[in-house]
C-alpha cells in the first residue's frame, strides 16, 4: 500500500591511480574502465563537453546491479535524484570542494538520472548516473555509476584514508500510486472498514452510502453495510452483500494517521464488534487530497457487465465518529475530467476526458459519460481497474452502482505516494589507510559481573604502515539508571560509569568513593578489542505516581502513568453511577483533585475522603494516549467525566503496594480499611465500573506504616505482636483484608498480598484522610540502556580511522534491547 525504498549497498571510487578492484572500504564497489559506462550516461557526458583524462586514469565507480530496490503495490510514475526533502536539485551545497577549494553545487540533469556537481563557475567536478531495470518480482532496481573529473578534496589533512560522500544531500525519490486491497478487513457484515500500511501512514475509511445509526452509533437493521468476502481469491467488498447492487454505493475517504485501535489488521486493532460502530471512525492526521484515484473490480454477474457512477468530493474539515457518517458527500463536489479503464493485465482499454469529443482509446462495450463533473463508466467486467483525474484537489469518492451487480476489490489513490531514501554515505570516493570495523554492538545483561565474554573484536588493520593503537574518541557521556545519574569518564584505553559521590574528584572515578557501574575496556594487540563489564547493579525502585497531572476539580476517575506505554494506574469512586451516555449521575462518588498549592491530593465527591467514602486503584499498562492524563492530547476534564474514555491494554499484576497520606482533619488520625482484589478480564469503559471489586480477593498478608521521612513505625502479618509497635497506631488483618488507624499527615501504607492482586480499594472507616501518592511495592524493570562508542586506529604514521560500535544493557533481562534482536 506504499512506496518502498530499499537501500542494499553501498559502492566507492578509489582515487589512487589504476584500477582499484574492489576499491577500498566498500564490499560490493568496484573501480571499472571508462569503457564499462552505460552508453545512456556515455553519451551525456559527452554532450556536456567534460573532459574525461582524470577518469581515464583512476576508472570509474559501479555500484551492484540492484543497489537500490524500489517496491510498490500500485504503479510507478517518476524515480529519479532529489534533494533530501524531496526537492529539484537546483544547487545545494554538496559539502565538497576541489583542491583549488572551489566549492560544489549539486544539480539535476537529464530528468533527474544524473546528478552534476559543478562549481560556480559551472565547470562539471563529478556526475552521477542512476540506471534502472525491471526484476522478475515486479520491482524496480537501480545500479549507479560515479565519475570524477579532477581530484576532491578530503579536508583532513592528516587522513590519507578520508572519504568524501558525494551525495550526503541527496535522496533518491520515487512517486507513485497509494493502492489498497481489503485483506485485513473483519470478516461478514459491518458499518465501515479501514485499510492503511500502519497508524502513522495514509489510509482509507470505507463505508456504505446510506449508513443509519442507533443512538449509541452501531448501524442499525436498515443501514447500508460493508460486507467482506473473504472467498479464496482476493478479499472483495460489496454492499449489504458480497456484491455491489443497483442502487448501491460506498464512500472512500482519503485519511491519515488512522488510529491504531481501529484500524483492521494492526495489533490490537479493529475488531468486528468495533467495525460496527461509528464513535470507532477515529483517525488523527487530517484527510489526503489528491487529484486521482481508482477502483479495482474483482468479479460481476451477468452478462452485461456493471455500470458505475464516479463522484468526487472535497472535505475542509476532518470528520471523525458520528460527524464522519452524518457528513458523507456534502463536501465541495470536485469535477471529474478524464476516466481511464484498463484490463486485469493493465492494457488501457477506454479513454474519455470530460468535455465531449471522441474516446482517445475506445473498446467495444465499454463507455464513458459525465455530467455535472459526475462520471458513468458502464461495460465493467471482471479485473477491470477504472481511473480518474479531478480537476483539483478532492479526499473522498462515492461509487454508486447504476446497474448490474459488480464488487470491488482494490481501491487507490494516484499520485499521492511519495517516497524519499536518502543516499547519504552511499556513493563515496576514498583512498588507502588504515581500517577499522565494523565492530559488532554487544548486548550486556544488567547483572553485576555480567560481560563480554569473549572480547569483541574492532576488526583494526594498521595495513602497510603498521603498529596500530586503539583509543576510544567519542563516547556516551552521561545517563541515568533508575533514577541514579552516572558520569561516563575516557582514559582514552577505559572508559568509567560511575555515580559521582561527595568527597571525590568531580568529574573523575574515584575507587574507594564513587559507584562504579559499568567499565569499557580496549585491548590493543592483534586487531583489537572491547570488553564491557558490569560492575554494579542495584534493582530498581518502587514505581510511584502522583496526582499533579490529573484534571483539576471534579471527575469520574483519573488516569496516572508516565506514558502510554509505561505501567499506570487508573482510580475511582467506590460507588460510580452511570447516565446513560456514561458519564456520571449526580449520585455518583467522584474523585475530586485538589491542588492548593502542596503535593495535588485526592478524595472523594470533596477534598477528602470522609467516613464511609472509598476509591479503588487499578493498575494497568498501555493507557490509551487520548485519555491518559498529563500527556498531549491526554485526558481532559470533561473526558474524565465518561466511563467510555477508560481504555488501556492489560492489567498489571502486582505482590504489594503503598498509598501516602498527604493531611488528615481531626486530633484522632484516620482509619482505612483496604482490600484487594485480582481481576481476570481487563475491563474496559463501562464495564470496568460495573466490574469493581468482583475479582477475586486476595488476601493481604503483611502492612507497613512509615513515617513521613520514610521510618517504619508499625508492622503487622497476619499473626503474632506488631514489631515495630507505635502505640498510636493499630494494624489488624481479618479474612484477608487489613484495617490501619492513627493514620497522620506524610504516613505512608503499605502492604503485601499472598498472591498476585491488580485492584485494591482503600475504605474510610473513621476520620478524614485524603490521598497523596500511591505506589507499586513490587521492584519495577530496569530499563534498557544503549551506550555509543567510536573507536579509533592510528597507524604508525599517525593516519586514523574510526569506527562506531553499541552496548546494549539488557535492564529487564528478556536477551532483546527494547523488545529487538541485537
Amino acid at each position: 500500500m506504499t512506496i518502498t525504498i530499499t537501500l542494499n549497498s553501498s559502492f566507492a571510487l578509489d582515487e589512487s591511480s589504476g584500477l582499484q578492484t574492489p576499491s577500498t572500504l566498500t564490499d560490493t564497489g568496484n573501480d571499472v574502465a571508462v569503457s564499462s559506462l552505460p552508453s545512456a550516461f556515455s553519451t551525456r557526458l559527452t554532450d556536456l563537453g567534460v573532459s574525461m583524462t582524470y577518469p581515464t586514469d583512476i576508472g570509474v565507480g559501479q555500484s551492484a546491479v540492484n543497489m537500490i530496490n524500489i517496491a510498490n503495490t500500485g504503479p510507478l510514475d517518476t524515480i529519479g535524484f532529489s534533494d533530501l526533502t524531496g526537492g529539484a536539485l537546483d544547487g545545494e551545497a554538496s559539502g565538497i570542494t576541489t583542491t583549488e577549494n572551489e566549492a560544489v553545487y549539486l544539480w539535476s540533469d537529464s530528468n533527474n538520472q544524473i546528478v552534476l556537481g559543478k562549481t560556480a563557475s559551472d565547470e562539471i567536478v563529478f556526475a552521477v548516473y542512476m540506471q534502472s531495470s525491471a526484476n522478475s518480482d515486479g520491482t524496480t532496481g537501480l545500479q549507479l555509476w560515479s565519475v570524477t573529473f579532477e581530484p576532491l578534496k578530503h579536508p583532513d589533512a592528516t587522513n590519507p584514508d578520508d572519504q568524501v560522500d558525494l551525495l550526503k544531500y541527496v535522496a533518491v525519490t520515487a512517486t507513485g500510486a497509494l493502492s489498497f486491497d481489503f485483506n485485513t478487513l473483519p470478516s461478514g457484515q459491518n458499518l465501515f472498514g479501514t485499510v492503511a500500511k500502519d497508524s502513522n501512514s495514509a489510509g482509507i475509511i470505507v463505508i456504505g452510502e446510506l449508513p443509519v445509526l442507533n443512538a449509541d452509533g452501531t448501524y442499525s437493521n436498515v443501514s447500508d453495510t460493508i460486507n467482506t468476502s473473504k472467498g479464496g481469491g482476493p478479499t472483495t467488498i460489496g454492499i449489504d452483500n458480497q456484491m455491489f447492487d443497483p442502487g448501491d454505493g460506498a464512500y472512500f475517504t482519503y485519511v491519515s494517521d488512522i488510529v491504531n485501535n481501529y484500524l483492521s489488521g494492526a495489533s490490537g486493532g479493529l475488531t468486528q464488534n468495533e467495525a460496527d460502530d461509528a464513535d470507532n471512525i477515529q483517525y488523527t492526521g487530517g484527510l489526503v487530497d489528491s487529484t486521482g484515484g481508482f477502483f479495482q473490480v474483482s468479479q460481476v454477474q451477468g452478462n452485461t457487465g456493471g455500470t458505475a457512477q464516479i463522484s468526487t468530493f472535497e472535505w475542509s474539515t476532518a470528520y471523525t465518529g458520528r460527524n464522519f457518517v452524518s457528513h458523507l458527500g456534502d463536501g465541495t463536489a470536485v469535477n471529474i475530467t478524464d476516466v481511464r479503464v484498463l484490463s486485469s493485465t493493465g492494457v488501457l482499454l477506454e479513454e474519455q476526458a470530460a468535455g465531449g469529443g471522441a474516446p482517445s482509446t475506445d473498446t467495444a462495450g465499454i463507455a464513458v459519460t459525465y455530467s455535472g463533473g459526475v462520471a458513468t463508466v458502464s461495460g465493467l467486467q471482471a479485473g477491470y481497474r477504472v481511473e480518474w483525474d479531478t480537476d483539483g484537489n478532492h479526499n473522498q469518492t462515492l461509487i454508486h452502482d447504476l446497474e448490474g451487480k459488480f464488487d470491488v476489490g482494490r481501491f487507490g489513490v494516484n499520485e499521492a505516494d511519495v517516497s524519499t531514501k536518502a543516499l547519504t554515505g552511499k556513493v563515496l570516493v576514498d583512498d588507502d589507510g588504515p581500517t577499522i570495523g565494523p565492530i559488532a554492538n554487544s548486548l550486556v545483561d544488567y547483572a553485576a559481573g555480567a560481560t563480554t565474554n569473549p572480547a569483541v573484536t574492532l576488526n583494526g588493520d594498521a595495513n602497510t604502515d603498521g603498529s596500530a593503537v586503539y583509543r576510544i574518541t567519542s563516547f556516551t557521556t552521561s545517563l541515568t539508571v533508575n533514577g541514579v545519574s552516572l558520569v561516563g569518564q575516557n582514559t582514552g584505553t577505559t572508559v568509567y560509569y560511575f555515580h559521582d559521590e561527595t568527597g571525590g574528584t568531580a568529574g573523575t572515578y574515584d575507587p574507594g568513593v564513587d559507584t562504579l557501574y559499568y567499565t569499557l575496556s580496549l585491548d590493543q594487540t592483534g586487531a583489537g578489542a572491547y570488553t564491557f563489564t558490569v560492575n554494579n547493579a542495584p534493582a530498581a525502585p518502587p514505581l510511584t505516581f502522583g496526582f499533579d497531572s490529573l484534571p483539576s476539580g471534579q471527575n469520574l476517575f483519573g488516569t496516572v502513568a508516565a506514558s502510554s506505554t509505561a505501567p499506570g494506574i487508573i482510580v475511582i469512586g467506590e460507588l460510580p453511577v452511570l447516565n446513560a451516555d456514561g458519564t456520571y449521575s449526580n449520585t455518583s462518588d467522584t474523585i475530586n483533585t485538589s491542588k492548593g498549592g502542596g503535593p495535588t491530593t485526592i478524595g472523594v465527591d470533596n477534598q477528602m475522603f470522609d467516613v464511609g467514602d472509598g476509591a479503588y486503584f487499578t493498575y494497568v499498562q498501555n493507557i490509551d494516549a487520548r485519555y491518559l492524563s498529563g500527556v498531549s492530547g491526554g485526558l481532559t476534564q470533561n473526558e474524565a467525566d465518561d466511563a467510555d474514555n477508560i481504555l488501556y491494554g492489560s492489567l498489571k499484576e502486582e505482590n504489594g503496594a503503598f498509598f501516602v497520606v498527604s493531611q488528615v482533619q481531626g486530633n484522632t488520625g484516620g482509619t482505612a480499611e483496604i482490600s484487594a482484589f485480582d481481576w481476570s478480564t481487563a475491563y474496559q469503559a463501562r464495564n470496568f465500573t460495573s466490574n469493581l471489586g468482583n475479582g477475586t480477593h486476595v488476601d493481604i498478608t503483611d502492612v507497613r506504616v512509615y513515617s513521613s521521612t520514610g521510618t517504619l513505625l508499625e508492622e503487622q502479618g497476619t499473626s503474632g505482636t506488631a514489631a515495630p509497635n507505635d502505640p498510636n497506631i493499630e494494624v489488624s488483618i481479618v479474612n484477608g483484608i487489613a484495617t490501619v488507624s492513627g493514620l497522620q499527615a506524610g504516613y505512608k501504607v503499605a502492604w503485601d498480598t499472598n498472591g498476585t492482586h491488580n485492584q485494591v480499594l482503600v475504605h474510610d472507616l473513621a476520620g478524614k484522610f485524603d490521598i497523596g501518592g500511591f505506589g507499586l511495592e513490587q521492584a519495577q524493570v530496569t530499563p534498557d540502556q544503549e551506550l555509543d562508542f567510536t573507536a579509533q586506529i592510528k597507524d604508525g604514521d599517525l593516519d586514523p580511522a574510526t569506527s562506531t560500535f553499541k552496548v546494549y544493557i539488557d535492564g529487564n533481562h528478556d536477551g532483546l534491547f527494547n523488545g529487538l534482536a541485537v
